[in-house]
C-alpha cells in the first residue's frame, strides 16, 4: 500500500500535467510569458552552457554574464541536461519533475518541524495534504523556476538549526545550503545567513513585546538588503504586471517603504490573486484561503506558547519578501513557516479560540491599506 507521500507526489504530478495541458492548449506552449519570462531564459542559458562547457561551473559567468540573477539555477538545468544524455536527452519536463519532488520533500520537512513542536498529528497530516496540493504551489512547480529549490533549501536550513543535534553534520548541510542559495537567490542567502547568526543567541528569552519592537529593525535590515540587492533589480517586472494588472500594485510599490509597508504586508498575505486566466485563477484560490488563515497566523505570533525562533523566522522571511517586488513565485520562501505556525497554534489554543480580535486587527490593516492605495 503506497504511503501518504507517494500518493501526494503522484497526485501533485497529475495536477501539474493538467496545468501544463491547459497552458499548452490556450497559449500553445508551457512558458509563463513566452520568451519574456525567466523560465525561458533559464532553459536557454542552461542548455547553452551545457553544450559549450559541460558541467564545469568555473565558466558559468563567462557564458551567462556576471549580472545574471541565478547562476545556480542555470547550472541545475545544465546538470539535468548533462545527465539526461543517458535518458535520450533533455526534456522540458525534467526540472518540473524535480520541482514536484522538492515540493513533496518540503512538505515532509514541514510536517517534521510541526511534529517537533508537538502539533496535533491529525492537523499535521491534513496540513501535509494541503501543502502538497496547494493551488499556487502546484501552479509554481509547473514552470521551470528556481523558487521551489530556494524554498526547499530555506526550510532545510531551519530544520537543521532546530532539530539536527549532530554539530558537524549540521554545519556541513547548512554550509552547502547557504552556498547554493548564494548562487540561486542572493536575497535568500542573506536572510538565511542572518537567521543562522541570529540563532546563536538565546532567542527564547525574547518576549512578544520585545519581538514587536524588533520588527522595525527587521524592516530596516530587509530594506537595506533589497535596496542593494541586484537580484531584485534584474528580476523581471513583467510577471508582476501580468499577474496583477499593474494599477494598484504599481501604486503600492511607489509608496515610500515607511508608508507602504502595511499595504505590502496585506497584499502579500493574499498573493496570488484571482485573475481572469485559467491556471492563475486556480492558483488564486490560495489567496482566498490565506485571507482566512492570516488571522490564525497573527494569533500565533502573539501566542506566548509558540516558539520564538519559529516566529522570528517567519517574520524575517515574510517581511523580506514583502519589501521586494514580489510575485506569486516568492510565496514559497515564507509559506512553509506559515503552515507550521498554523499547525502549532492550532495545538496550543484551537483554531477559533480568541481569534476574533485578530480578525478585527487584520481588517483594520486592510482598511488602512486600502485608504493608502486609493487616496
Amino acid at each position: 500500500i503506497p504511503n501518504q507521500q507517494t500518493v501526494l507526489y503522484n497526485t501533485g504530478m497529475l495536477l501539474v500535467i493538467l496545468f501544463l495541458t491547459i497552458n499548452k492548449s490556450i497559449y500553445g506552449g508551457y512558458l509563463l510569458l513566452s520568451q519574456d519570462s525567466d523560465d525561458f531564459m533559464y532553459e536557454t542559458y542552461g542548455l547553452g552552457f551545457e553544450a559549450f562547457y559541460g558541467i564545469d561551473f568555473r565558466y558559468i559567468y563567462d557564458y551567462i554574464g556576471i549580472l545574471h540573477n541565478s547562476a545556480g539555477y542555470v547550472y541545475i538545468i545544465s546538470l539535468l541536461a548533462y545527465f539526461a544524455r543517458c535518458l535520450d536527452g533533455y526534456h522540458h519536463f525534467l526540472p518540473i519533475i524535480l520541482n514536484v519532488f522538492l515540493l513533496n520533500v518540503t512538505g515532509s520537512i514541514v510536517s517534521k518541524v510541526a511534529r517537533h513542536y508537538n502539533a496535533n498529528e491529525i492537523v499535521i497530516k491534513k496540513g501535509n495534504v494541503l501543502w502538497s496540493l496547494y493551488p499556487c504551489l502546484i501552479h509554481l512547480v509547473s514552470f521551470v523556476f528556481r523558487d521551489m529549490v530556494v524554498g526547499f533549501l530555506m526550510v532545510l536550513i531551519y530544520y537543521q538549526l532546530i532539530i539536527n543535534n549532530n554539530i558537524i553534520k549540521r554545519i556541513i548541510i547548512i554550509g552547502i545550503c547557504l552556498l547554493s542559495l548564494y548562487y540561486l537567490r542572493f536575497q535568500a542567502f542573506l536572510m538565511c545567513a542572518f537567521l543562522v547568526v541570529l540563532f546563536q543567541f538565546n532567542i527564547e528569552k525574547i518576549n512578544t513585546k520585545t519581538l514587536l519592537l524588533l520588527i522595525p529593525a527587521l524592516f530596516a535590515f530587509m530594506w537595506v538588503v533589497n535596496t542593494y540587492n541586484i537580484d531584485d533589480k534584474i528580476t523581471s517586472y513583467t510577471e508582476l504586471r501580468a499577474e496583477t494588472g499593474g494599477g494598484i500594485m504599481n501604486r503600492m510599490m511607489n509608496l515610500p517603504i515607511y508608508i507602504g509597508i502595511i499595504p505590502r504586508l496585506c497584499v502579500l498575505s493574499i498573493t496570488p490573486f484571482v485573475v481572469p486566466e485559467v491556471t492563475q485563477a486556480i492558483a488564486g484560490i490560495s489567496g482566498i484561503l490565506q485571507l482566512f488563515f492570516t488571522p490564525i497566523i497573527i494569533k500565533a505570533l502573539f501566542n506566548t506558547k509558540v516558539d520564538m525562533k519559529l516566529k522570528m523566522t517567519f517574520l524575517l522571511f515574510f517581511i523580506g519578501v514583502s519589501i521586494s517586488t514580489f510575485t506569486f513565485r516568492h510565496v514559497c520562501m515564507y509559506l512553509p513557516f506559515a503552515f507550521v505556525l498554523c499547525m502549532v497554534d492550532w495545538r496550543n489554543q484551537g483554531a477559533s479560540k480568541g481569534l476574533m480580535k485578530y480578525v478585527v486587527l487584520y481588517g483594520v490593516m486592510w482598511i488602512v491599506s486600502l485608504g493608502l492605495l486609493l487616496i
